[in-house]
């Protein structure tokens, strides 16, 4: 560790060795608004071009000369160039440009500049969706399912080719995920994002964790001195009626800006499990359907940020979800039939109920510093986490006869658990930005703690009285120390080759204590993962991209915990403390052509994959899920994505994601490796209905063909979606209507063997349902300021 921690500060103290002559600028135009994409060029005393570069989103520009004196041009279409002499003997900020609308005129001709939708930069693919149909009275959720790379089922968001996704807002985690991230990103209105930048490859600035990418959403700049609020109602009628409010506040004064979102849920939904286990001369056919009841689910997310200087700004972020929950089973049915006469020999017949309450509390507090007006900067971002997760769950089951219906003498049981989980996390990290001359460095490091307590007790309630049962009966510690140092390098060799390399080290120490067997597991691993981004720029319309990373997945905290909960009789789940975390490499060569087609080639290696997986007695029918490093996976993909919009009132964005799976199971219970291809086509159609682009609608079909995932055979799936957007009241009113899998056909069946025994799996998440939702966005955009008698700092902040 003391390696570590002194490898951490020579990063930080040897940058400052470097020495370069670098000017930087901004560029605006006369309401003093950033001007994106201005063409900044210097030319030598011989007019001879020298250097040229183009402004970013907030009108930045950066170069690198040699000292001397130069003719310094910028321009922009529409507005008058602007020209003028500068000398350049040291690095400095040479100030804000003010580009002047220009007053050609031309007789019936109009000229429009419309943004390209797809971007490729080094490290990722950027979705401008300020020009998509979606940006106008949808929301974040309608940009995600067409954006490249990522689709949306069962209300979660996934990314082709990876195992998970994480989502950061203006480069922020946001710590939720499932339903509760869902409702969060659905109360973002789609008029409120400039862009959404898609990471198949993360670099070595995050944490390593998970084969998974990251979406950073980019807020548009809000106008300051101003605040605006929306406030949404939804009805949706799945199985059972559910409802959900949602309220945003924006505000912004001077330095001050403020936001607030909160969600509310109540309703329940109906999840169907189907599942076959056949043995030698028996089938056993189990239906286990359950409601699940939201009596009430919070979603809160507080930013606070505050700007101290022209150069220190500092924020503090709060999130809060509480879901308070109840999951009702009172048919829990399997029958057990006699393959030869395929008739009912018995039935076993289970009910539970389960009462469970999570709050969960987040903590950011950020600042940022900026070194110089050359774009170094140190940000610093320190971290809270507390997750509580408290259930109570109650059962009981018999066996009855097939022939008659009636109980077998003795069969009854039942039982109750109760488990509480207590997660904390206390974490820091600092992220360094330091351009120099030939190079840009991007280094920093990050330290985690956690500590999960997990107390799971077993009572046995056969004879009515509860019996403490301690051979099901637990409480488990565990705590995890992470500790971390990167460092990338990006550079920008010309107009067409960009590179960029990074490297992070993380150091994992776990230990975990059962009290029920009185053990110890420790962990203490180093790692290394590399990262590389190769981008050419052949011309315009011809962009190739080469990247790779190396990637871990760690166990969750219930995954490692020994204890073992108890369904029924047949049926138990249990944890395990050996298991060990698995890693992956990832590839993936990108053609994008004239901005609209992204074409991808893809390949990625899984080494002791894990996760649940069932453990069948094939003499005693009992069945064990108990997480195992159970796989090697590799495999090859290819994804397209073609964005169609020429036509103004349409909009087609379709996706084609072919792959071939191999998988080579680890445990000797596992029958059999399994080998196979994958596709799954989509298309998403956006349509304009009236003139004035008020009325909208959008037809979504996907299809995912019969294929393979790790050792199980996954059968075909589909699902179609259309819904309809109406704007009133200057588009400050939205309606919108939506109808999703109409036909109830995101279904899928998933076929398996263990110790020779024949598992088949269908579950159904309740995705056929029928939405409504209304919402009133409203605001002032003028807001009273306090102004200085001289000097502009405050105009420049309240730009």
């Amino acid at each position: 560790m003391k390696q570590v921690h002194q490898l951490f500060f020579f990063l930080f103290l040897t940058t400052s060795l470097y020495a370069q002559i670098e000017i930087s600028g901004e560029v605006k135009d006369a309401s003093n608004a950033p001007i994106e994409f201005a063409n900044i060029v210097l030319m030598d005393q011989e007019n001879k071009l020298v250097t040229g570069v183009v402004s970013d989103n907030f009108g930045r520009f950066r170069l690198s000369v040699n000292s001397g004196t130069y003719k310094l041009m910028i321009s922009f279409i529409g507005y008058e160039k602007l020209q003028e002499n500068i000398t350049i003997d040291t690095s400095k900020d040479i100030g804000t440009f003010v580009l002047k609308l220009s007053d050609n005129k031309l007789n019936e001709v109009v000229l429009t500049s419309k943004k390209k939708i797809i971007e490729k930069k080094v490290d990722r693919l950027v979705f401008n969706v300020e020009n998509s149909l979606l940006s106008s009275g949808g929301d974040l959720t309608d940009l995600l399912k067409v954006a490249p790379y990522l689709r949306i089922r069962n209300d979660e968001i996934i990314m082709l080719g990876k195992s998970g996704m994480r989502v950061l807002v203006d480069g922020n985690m946001i710590n939720l995920t499932g339903e509760d991230l869902t409702n969060y990103l659905k109360s973002i209105p789609a008029e409120e994002i400039k862009r959404i930048e898609i990471i198949t490859s993360p670099p070595a600035k995050y944490e390593a964790e998970g084969n998974s990418g990251l979406i950073n959403i980019i807020y548009k700049k809000g106008i300051k001195n101003s605040w605006n609020s929306s406030i949404r109602g939804t009805y949706t009628q799945n199985s059972y009626p559910n409802g959900n409010v949602v309220g945003s506040f924006r505000y912004k004064k001077n330095k001050t800006s403020l936001y607030v979102n909160a969600s509310y849920d109540k309703g329940s939904r109906l999840i169907v499990d189907t599942n076959e286990f056949e043995f030698d001369d028996q089938l056993w056919d189990n239906e286990n359907p359950r409601r699940v009841f939201y009596d009430n689910s919070i979603s809160t997310r507080i930013a606070f940020d505050y700007q101290w200087n022209k150069r220190i700004s500092s924020g503090i972020q709060y999130q809060l979800g509480y879901d308070d929950m109840r999951i009702q089973n009172n048919s829990d049915e399997t029958d057990i039939i006699n393959k030869s006469t395929g008739i009912i020999d018995s039935l076993i017949i289970s009910r539970s109920i389960m009462a469970q309450t999570i709050p969960l509390h987040s903590v950011n507090f950020h600042t940022t510093y900026q070194l110089d007006s050359l774009g170094k900067n140190i940000a610093l971002n320190v971290d809270y986490f507390s997750f509580l997760d408290t259930g109570d769950r109650s059962y009981d089951s018999a066996n009855f006869f097939g022939s008659n219906g009636q109980e077998t003498p003795g069969s009854f049981n039942s039982g109750m658990n109760n488990g509480q989980q207590d997660v904390k996390n206390y974490s820091a990290k600092i992220d360094v930005e330091y351009p120099l001359k030939k190079v840009n460095l991007n280094f920093g490091g990050k330290l985690s703690f956690i500590d999960s307590n997990n107390d799971v007790r077993f009572f046995d309630t056969t004879s009515g009285a509860p019996i403490l049962d301690l051979n099901q009966t637990n409480q488990f510690e565990y705590e995890e120390i992470i500790s971390a140092l990167y460092i990338s390098a990006s550079k920008q060799f010309n107009e067409k080759w960009s590179a960029k390399v990074g490297l992070r080290l993380e150091n994992t120490e776990t230990e975990g204590f059962s009290f029920q067997t009185n053990t110890t597991t420790v962990n203490d691993y180093i790692k290394l993962f590399p990262s590389m981004y190769i981008n050419y720029i052949a011309n315009e319309n011809n962009i190739f991209s080469l990247t790779y990373n190396k990637r871990i997945s760690r166990p969750n905290f219930e995954y490692l915990n020994p204890f073992r909960i108890t369904q029924n009789p047949f049926l138990f789940i249990e944890g395990n403390p050996f298991l060990q975390p698995s890693f992956s490499d990832n590839v993936q060569f990108s053609f994008i052509h004239k901005q609209k087609w992204v074409n991808s080639l893809y390949f990625s290696k899984i080494q002791d994959g894990f996760g649940q997986i069932i453990n069948i007695d094939s003499q005693t029918g009992v069945r064990g899920v108990i997480p195992q490093n159970y796989y090697d996976n590799y495999t090859f993909g290819l994804t397209e994505s073609y964005t169609y919009n020429s036509i103004d009132w349409w909009e087609s964005i379709n996706t084609l994601n072919i792959s071939y799976s191999f998988s080579d199971a680890l445990l000797n219970f596992i029958n059999d490796n399994r080998d196979g291809l994958n596709a799954y086509v989509a298309t998403n159609n956006t349509f304009t209905l009236n003139p004035s682009k008020t009325i909208t609608s959008s037809i979504d079909l996907w299809y995912s063909f019969p294929g393979v995932y790790d050792i199980y055979r996954v059968s075909s799936s589909s699902s179609v979606d259309i819904s309809f957007r109406f704007l009133f009241l200057n588009k400050d009113l939205q309606l919108v209507v939506t109808g999703n899998d109409l036909f109830r056909t995101q279904l899928a069946e998933v076929t398996a063997f263990s110790n020779n025994v024949r598992t088949t799996f269908e579950n159904y998440y309740d995705a056929r349902r029928f939405r409504i939702s209304l919402r009133y966005i409203f605001g002032n955009k003028k807001i009273r300021v306090r102004r200085k008698g001289f000097g502009n700092d405050e105009e420049r902040d309240r730009t």
